[in-house]
Order: structure tokens, then sequence, then C-alpha cells
């Protein structure tokens, strides 16, 4: 594939390690390096469009305000169709605030539209819907790419400075104007109070479909906006609901001091005091007591934030009894350390396979942790608004910011970005914290994997002075020896484990050998993703960027395809390996079952034979008759639903000759009772012991089947456990071990 250069697009994710940021005078927490629930998060992707069948590649970031996250070690994600239905999920651990995994994409997928969502413990500590969200496109020539028409009928939205309207004060409100599909509207209105008929102000949106009007309401009046869109048809919106009595709340940056106004309306006692706390990502950074004298008059005060990294600030106002009344999201872009790499195009070649040389400069001593890909910018057919200084900075907190930031986030100005933050809706930190402080954490959310023996003998206690030893033996990692003392009477505790796909866990006790018998060793349960999300609504025709020139820059004329190649890839015949090795206890047990469960015509050794009863892990991880075995027979998929494979039938008519998928399906006993692939959804795994299949063509009394035949058997209630020899083990699923990543770049220079 040729891509001109001028049409691609290098993105680069880089984490910087600094110190913590310097804490204004008037500060007085100690935070003293604690350890938050705050985290946000940037994901970076090989790139955002897939085909069926590729791999999806990530690294996730993790930061709390300017520093590396060390808040959660576990890194949970999860792929989803278009529909909401969950496609995959994973278990990633978490090194020095990042981690990197796949996902594949299935080949018979029928989405255009993949929804990835990621999340760790810390994140969804204080608010379960804290999940990083991104919606990555599939190419699937299958499926209709029709977008839907953008709409220019749309809504108006009303945020008041500080969440409240107060009569008789001055009061800043910003305003928010979308289409139906959420793009920006271009209006123009009037507010009206509704008791006089009167126009009190008139309003425009600006280019982001944003703005801002300040009145001073009278108690007890109704005020509307009349306005109209692009369509001109006339439209009326109610304004937020003006409170009697009340402080109103004004901030704005000014050179490197942040100003803040306050008045009130009454006088009385929880209003003569008034406290102001400022946080960003649970940190305290500003704290003030501020006494109101006198009613309607302005009370102006400033503090600096020079020394405040960059990023969104939570500004809350209380009463005396710290009751809140005001609350206002501030965006501080100090722009010091914008100069810290520099990255450039050494070598520009646009031929085919021609080189490309990019060079990354970063400071001396500057410790980073990097990803960088290369991306066709002509395929990309919406703005980007999840860039990692996007992300870190503005995504988690604001809501509905479909807006690409890049341009405002880039420059020294305040004007732009403070009013994207009033005129968005956005998510609280919890306050609270700051006030009680007992209630932070100091600790991370979790520790890699955790393991518990549990003594089942409730009637005498584990002996004090006994121990527990585990051997934990992995394929992806050498053997790990672990000595564990009693944590209480009952159980031992063992915590920072990390080991991938699947672990044999060997153990024995010390001193008390028997004591090994009562004993059960699991792992502490992780968090679950639904299995089913909200559907993403249909696709918005956004209008592509303008450096994009030739509309002919879409994927058919970049990709060939043959269908012939793949018509013409043929099936090898299955074959069947057998040992003649006599003292292999895992053929020895699988003919002890197949002896034990069949009889007559199904009996004998032919097929594939799955030992089910004795595969605890497999049996606790997918509960699924169906799954189960498509995953550990070859030639069996499911196809609709049902167990079967697809044989091309090759037919002929007056247009020539093609080809047609039909789908067989084998023949299926229970209990050496014949039934439907449909029955399959009745039994559950659990109560299982003993498959097999037959390939090929099946005959037997009264069936006949060129797919093949499958024999379930359940459990009797008298099977003979397999012999124990050697110290008792156990299997524990592990976390997901990521794929070695081999780019077609194979030469970053970093400087």
């Amino acid at each position: 594939m040729k891509i001109p250069a001028a049409g691609c697009i290098a993105v680069l994710c880089l984490v910087l390690t600094t110190g913590v940021f310097a804490q204004t005078s008037a500060v007085n927490v100690n935070n003293s390096n604690a350890i938050l629930s705050f985290e946000t998060m940037h994901v970076h992707f090989d790139k955002d469009i897939y085909l069926p069948g590729e791999t999806i590649w990530f690294k996730a970031y993790l930061y709390n305000v300017n520093e590396v996250s060390l808040a959660a070690t576990n890194f949970y994600a999860a792929v989803y169709d278009e529909k909401g239905k969950l496609i995959q999920q994973k278990q990633y651990p978490i090194f020095a605030g990042s981690c990197n995994g796949n996902f594949e994409i299935p080949d018979t997928i029928e989405s255009s539209r993949i929804q990835f969502r990621a999340f760790t413990k810390a994140m969804i500590m204080d608010d379960s819907n804290n999940v990083y969200e991104k919606i990555l496109t599939v190419y699937n020539k299958k499926k209709s790419t029709e977008n839907i028409a953008t709409s220019k009928s749309g809504q108006l939205q009303f945020f008041p400075e500080g969440g409240q309207v107060i009569a008789e004060l001055r009061n800043e409100i910003a305003f928010k104007a979308t289409n139906a599909d959420g793009t920006p509207a271009r209006i123009k209105g009037e507010i009206i109070e509704v008791e006089r008929d009167k126009t009190v102000r008139e309003f425009e949106t600006d280019d982001m479909g944003l703005g801002t009007v300040v009145f001073v309401p009278i108690p007890g009046r109704t005020y509307h906006a009349i306005w109209q869109g692009e369509t001109g048809a006339q439209q009326e919106t109610l304004l937020p609901e003006i409170s009697r009595y009340g402080v109103s709340f004004h901030t704005e940056i000014i050179g490197t001091e942040l100003q803040y106004t306050i008045a009130r309306n009454r006088t009385n006692d929880s209003l003569s005091v008034l406290h102001l706390l400022a946080q960003m990502g649970n940190l305290q950074v500003y704290k003030a007591n501020l006494a109101i004298k006198d009613e309607m008059e302005l009370s102006t005060a400033k503090f600096s934030v020079s020394s405040v990294p960059t990023g969104l600030m939570q500004l809350t106002l209380f009463d005396k009894d710290w009751n809140k009344l005001q609350e206002r999201l501030i965006f501080i872009n100090n722009t010091e350390n914008k100069e810290l790499i520099a990255v450039k195009r050494d070598t520009v070649n646009t031929d085919a396979k021609g080189k490309n040389t990019i060079t990354i400069t970063l400071n001396d001593s500057m410790i980073a942790d990097m990803s960088v890909s290369i991306a066709d910018i002509n395929f990309y057919d919406q703005p980007n608004t999840h860039s990692i200084q996007q992300d870190l900075l503005l995504n988690t907190q604001l809501k509905e910011l479909n807006a690409n930031a890049s341009s405002f986030l880039s420059t020294d100005t305040n004007t732009v970005i403070n009013l994207v933050t009033l005129a968005h809706p956005w998510k609280r930190y919890n306050w609270q914290k700051l006030v009680d402080k007992n209630q932070i954490k100091t600790t991370p959310a979790d520790d890699y994997i955790a393991l518990s023996a549990v003594y089942k003998e409730k009637n005498f206690a584990l002996p004090k002075d006994d121990a527990l030893n585990l051997i934990i033996s992995s394929s992806t990692r050498p053997k790990q020896f672990v000595n564990l003392k009693p944590a209480s009477q009952t159980t031992f505790n063992k915590t920072g484990l990390i080991f991938f796909d699947s672990a044999k866990i060997f153990y024995q006790m010390d001193k008390n050998k028997e004591l090994v018998n009562y004993l059960s060793i699991k792992r502490d349960n992780g968090l679950n993703m639904p299995l089913n999300v909200n559907a993403l609504p249909d696709k918005i025709n956004f209008q592509p960027a303008k450096s994009v020139a030739s509309p002919k820059n879409n994927i058919e004329n970049f990709v060939h395809y043959d269908t012939g190649i793949f018509n013409g890839v043929k099936t090898i015949k299955e074959v069947v390996v057998k040992s003649t090795y006599k003292g292999n206890p895992v053929l020895d047990r699988l003919d002890e079952l197949d002896k034990f469960y069949t009889s007559g015509m199904f009996s004998g050794t032919r097929g594939y034979q799955l030992n089910v009863i004795d595969d605890t892990l497999g049996v606790a991880t997918n509960n699924d008759v169906k799954n189960y075995i498509v995953y550990r027979v070859s030639g069996l998929s499911l196809l609709g639903g049902a167990l079967g494979k697809r044989k091309p039938i090759v037919k002929k008519d007056r247009t020539g000759t093609y080809v047609v998928d039909t789908i067989i399906s084998p023949a299926i006993f229970v209990d050496e009772m014949e039934m439907e692939s449909a029955d399959l959804e009745l039994l559950n795994l659990s109560n299982i012991a003993y498959i097999k299949f037959i390939p090929g063509i099946a005959i037997g009394a009264g069936f006949n089947s060129v797919a093949g035949a499958l024999y379930i058997y359940s459990k009797t209630g008298r099977e003979k456990q397999p012999p124990v020899k050697g110290l008792p083990f156990v299997y524990i699923k592990g976390m997901h071990c990521p794929k070695n990543l081999f780019p077609p770049i194979t030469v970053i220079r970093l400087c």
C-alpha cells in the first residue's frame, strides 16, 4: 500500500514523570504523598479503523492531576459490538501508570463499529460510570456504511456559572446550542421577561455553538429564550430556575492569578461566613474563609495559580456550616512545560516502501513512557476528540465534549477554554473527602492478583506456629515460592501476585501435613464488565478535515479483494494421534471416563475426548456448553447460535458457476439420547462429566451424519476421582498476556 506522506499522521503518546506541583501559599493541608482515588486515563490505539479479523493494539496511560497514577494495579478492558453485546473482556497488570494489551476482532463480526471500554478499581470507586470509552470503526463490506444525514434541528441548554441563578444579583449564564447529532449549531435569540413580554438580553452562538449572557433577574419573574436555528423555525427554551435568596459567584483568570467575586442578597447567620475550597483531582490547592459584610455589594479576592499544573480546577463555595452554595469548574492553562519534546520528520519519501524518518527529541534526564503509531489520515471521517492532552485534561470531567480541543489548548488565552468549561455538564470531585480527611484513601485500590486459602474445618483454629507453602508454576514466568503465616484463625492471604493465562499452584503445610485436606484455595474475585451496554446511535455524517482533498480517498481504493483465494482454501482432514505410552495419566483418565460412561456403539476412544469433570478451571471460567466445546474441538463453530460447520456447495445456473455456503450440524446425543442443538441451552456445564466428538461421517443405529457425532454425558454421582500423586494443586486463572507487536517500523530514534 502506498500512502503519501502528506496524508499520514504520526500519533505520539508520551507520559512525563515530574514532581508534585508546588502548592500556593494559601494551602493548609498536608497530602503526605497520599494515593487518592481520582484517576484520568488515555488509551492510545495503533489506529482507529480496522478490518474484521485484525488485532486492536492499545496502550493505556493513567494519571492523577500532573502525576503518574499509582492508585490501582489492575486494568480492566472490554470490547462490545454496536448493539452493546460483549465480545471479549480482559484484565492486564499496570506497571508505573501504564499498561498495554490487545483484542482480536472476530472475522465474522457484523458490526461496523466497536465500543472499547476500560476502567480501574480506583476510577469507579466513587463513580461507577467513570469509565473510559472510545468508538472504533470496523470496515465491513457486507454491511451498509451509509451515514444518516446531519439534522439542523437541535436544542439549547443553559448553564449558570456556579450552578444557580440568584435574583437581584449579577449572573453570568453560559449556553450551548447543538443539532440533533450533537454538532454545534449557529443560533440567534432573545431572553424575554414573560410577565412584561420584554426583551432583556439578545444572544447568539459562536462557531462552536457556545456563548454567554449576563443579566440581573427580578424576583418572582419568569424568563424564556426565544431563538431561531439554521432552519429558521422559532423555538422556545425556559431558563433555569431562579433562587430568591443566595450568593452569586464569578471567577476568571487574570494573568497568573485566579480572581473570584462574591455577592449576597440577604443577611443571615448561615451566610455570615463563607468557605471556598479549590481542588484538582481530590487534591486541595486553595482554601479560604470569607467574611461578607454587606448585602448587594461585590467582594473580590484572588490567589496565584502560577505553580498549579495545567488542568481543570473545581471551586466550591460553602456557607458557614459547609453546605454547598455554588460550584464552578475553571481551566488553568499554564504553558511553561509545552516545549519538553520535539518531533521532527527528518526524511520524507512518498514512494512505495520508501524510507521515512521521524526523530523525537527529549530533554536530558527526562523519564518517559512512549508509544508511537502511524495512521493514514485519509481514512478518518470524524474529528479527533481523544488526544492524550484532551483525554487527561478535559474528557474525564467534561461531558458531551464533541469538539477537538487541540486548537484552544495550545494557546495562552483562557477565553475559549473557560467558555467550554462553563457551557458543558461536568463530573464533580468528591469534596467531602477534603472536608473529612479520614475519607482520603492512602493505599492502592487493589494489589494485582490476590489468593486466599480458607480452612474448612471450623471446629478448630489454624495453628499459629504453622505456615502454608505455595509453589506457583506458570508457563510465562519462573516458579514462585511463597510462605504464608495465618492471617486469621481460618484463612491465609497473599496479594501482589502476577502471572498470565493460568497457573498451577501446589500447596502444603510446613508441619501439619494433613491440614491441606481441609484447605480451599481460590483467587479473590476481580471486577467484571457488564454483558451488555447501551447500543450505539446511528452513525453521524461528520464533515472530514479540510486537509483531506481527494473524495476518492477511501478504503476501496487501497484494498484488493480476491475472493477466489478464500474460496479455494481446502480444509485438511482431521488427524487423530494416539500415544502408545501406557504410563500417561491423562490418557489413562480419558480411557477410564470412556469406559465408565459409554456403552454399545458409543464406546471406544475414537475422536476428541474432553475430561470436563476434572477441568475445574475451564468450568469456572465458561459455563456455556456450546462455547466450551467449540473452543476445544477443531471443526465445530457456533453458526447462528447452533453447533455446526460450513460446507461450500458449487451451483450452476444461466449466469455461471458460483459457490453457496450451507451449514451442516453433527448428530447430538446427551446421555446417549438424541437431542437437537437448541437443547444444549438447557444444560449446565457444571453438571457435565465427559464429552466426546467423532468427526467426519458418523453412522449408527437410526442416524447418520456427515458432520460427525457429539456425545455428552452427565455426572451420575458415582464418579471415581482421579488419583492424587505428589503435592495437591489447583489451577488459578491469571491475567491476560499481551501479544508481542511486530510493527513495520523497526527503528525509532530517540535523542
